[in-house]
């Protein structure tokens, strides 16, 4: 296995699996919980916070959000993997929390070189946006260790969605590259994006498990629509 599947292997502790991992104390659910959301939760903040004294704040609004999730007794002991809105709603809610805490100390609005901030509907319209990104980016960890496991044809369908979309490339481009028929090529990208939107499927499943297979079929169209 190379070491992008590795990595990929990550992507089979689901999101509520690794947060009660951080809350009992283990080091590599901590690490995993950091380096998978604490970019939806930096630029959510640095939107909310455009002034570059308030933005220095930023690093400690995260890790109290961080210390908020995992601490005993804190909001996940409170929390159930049902919960409306599901993991998305869970996170957005403590940060939301976290960041209004801080905007409420005596010192807050001493601190004036920051523009007017923005209103809390767009603050939940980019934290949306980011979050999608990180299910996005973990349903694609899911497809590359799935197709590792499947053989090198699916490992060749998943370097075709990175060429598409992360090189720009069309079809006709890659299947020149590849020495391939271009309509041999369509038909692997068809199924490429398949076994995506599978992945993706299993990802928001694990995030609301209470859902029907319908209401995550329109949350994966959401988190699409958001991109």
């Amino acid at each position: 296995m190379n070491e992008q599947s590795k990595s990929a292997g990550d992507a089979g502790e689901t999101c509520w699996t690794l947060i009660h991992s951080a809350a009992n104390g283990s080091a590599s659910a901590i690490n995993q919980f950091a380096v998978r959301y604490e970019p939806v939760l930096r630029k959510s903040l640095r939107y909310r916070w455009t002034g570059p004294r308030r933005m220095r704040m930023i690093d400690d609004a995260i890790q109290e959000i961080f210390i908020e999730c995992i601490r005993p007794g804190g909001v996940l002991a409170k929390a159930q993997s049902e919960c409306p809105g599901g993991f998305r709603a869970f996170l957005y809610g403590v940060t939301r929390n976290v960041m209004l805490r801080f905007e409420s100390r005596p010192d807050w609005h001493s601190i004036s070189d920051q523009d007017p901030a923005a209103d809390e509907s767009s603050l939940g319209d980019v934290f949306d946006r980011e979050f999608a990104r990180a299910v996005m980016k973990e349903a694609s960890l899911l497809q590359l260790r799935m197709a590792d496991l499947q053989g090198p044809a699916a490992l060749r369908r998943v370097e075709l969605l990175r060429a598409r979309f992360h090189d720009n490339l069309s079809i006709r481009e890659i299947a020149k590259r590849w020495s391939v028929e271009p309509a041999w090529l369509h038909h692997e990208y068809a199924r490429a994006r398949e076994e995506f939107r599978e992945a993706l499927l299993k990802i928001i499943g694990t995030q609301q498990p209470l859902a029907t297979d319908a209401e995550n079929e329109v949350t994966c169209r959401q988190l699409l629509e958001l991109l």
